[in-house]
């Protein structure tokens, strides 16, 4: 690398002052004929987008590992240049799900004195709103490396997106497609092809790796991609749905504004169902 890491001092400084909101960068794989040291497989070409936030008037920077992008994950691909987010951080909605199951109780009927009434179905809400969300099916694949990566990398490979995920033991999640369908979501040959291919060769190790598992899986997504958090027009319902992809992420923050609604009926008008349609037949 050009410079060294950031200290963990200055990583917290910076993610005080800044909220990355998306990162995108494009391998070319191919080769360049123009260029000669691509044309021979030595160098690869990337573009590298990071979209982000920060507090007015603070200064900050972001890590462009370019010539040395392999010196921080070895076992990548070569390549141009990258983008190192030193703060980005991955949770496995597995065992999110498995603790709020352990510390919760759930019950098989809904208590008759409860005075609302939260529905939080994913990709299938029951009527009257089963229109406001539908299914965009997403495959994954998960595999056991010897060596898998040490942080979460991301690229695009042919214009395909991946991501591989590290989740410890040599576990690496590989992911993602997505395709809007109305059939049940089911494991596509093609689909698992794509992502193998592309995975091999951003992360030529793979070849490797043990094949352990394969989902498909419908993400919840509305109209306009956002959210569906708020009153949904019948008394006494509140909507938590239409996440997509960001539902184990937006989980805190949905909690929140449910809870905000629920005590004082606050509402945010960015996610509010009802900005969809007026309130169901029969509602108030």
């Amino acid at each position: 690398m050009s410079a060294p890491n950031l200290t963990r001092e200055q990583a917290i400084a910076r993610a005080a002052t800044v909220s990355v909101e998306n990162y995108r960068i494009e391998l070319d794989l191919t080769g360049q004929p123009t260029d000669p040291a691509a044309a021979a497989g030595e160098t690869f070409f990337s573009r590298s987008t990071v979209t982000f936030s920060a507090t007015p008037g603070a200064e900050t920077f972001v890590d462009i590992v370019a010539a040395g992008v392999r010196s921080a994950e070895p076992s990548l691909a070569r390549a141009a240049g990258g983008a190192l987010l030193p703060r980005e951080a991955s949770v496995d909605p597995r065992e999110v799900c498995a603790a709020l199951l352990a510390s919760v109780e759930v019950r098989a009927e809904p208590r008759p004195e409860a005075e609302a009434r939260v529905v939080a179905t994913g990709a299938a809400l029951p009527p009257p709103w089963t229109a406001l969300v539908s299914g965009v099916r997403g495959e994954i694949v998960r595999l056991r490396s010897d060596d898998p990566p040490c942080r979460t990398v991301r690229g695009w490979v042919g214009g395909e997106p991946v991501y591989l995920v590290p989740r410890g033991d040599g576990r690496v999640v590989l992911g993602a497609t997505s395709e809007a369908h109305e059939a049940a979501p089911v494991v596509t040959a093609g689909g698992v092809l794509r992502l193998l291919a592309a995975a091999r060769t951003l992360w030529p190790a793979l070849d490797r790796a043990e094949l352990v598992e394969t989902t498909a899986r419908d993400r919840p997504a509305s109209a306009d991609g956002l959210p569906l958090v708020g009153p949904s027009g019948v008394d006494g319902v509140v909507l938590a749905a239409g996440h997509y992809r960001h539902g184990v992420l937006l989980a805190p923050l949905t909690a929140r504004l449910v809870a905000d609604h629920l005590e004082n009926g606050a509402v945010e008008p960015t996610l509010d169902p009802r900005r969809f349609a007026g309130p169901p037949q029969g509602a108030r």
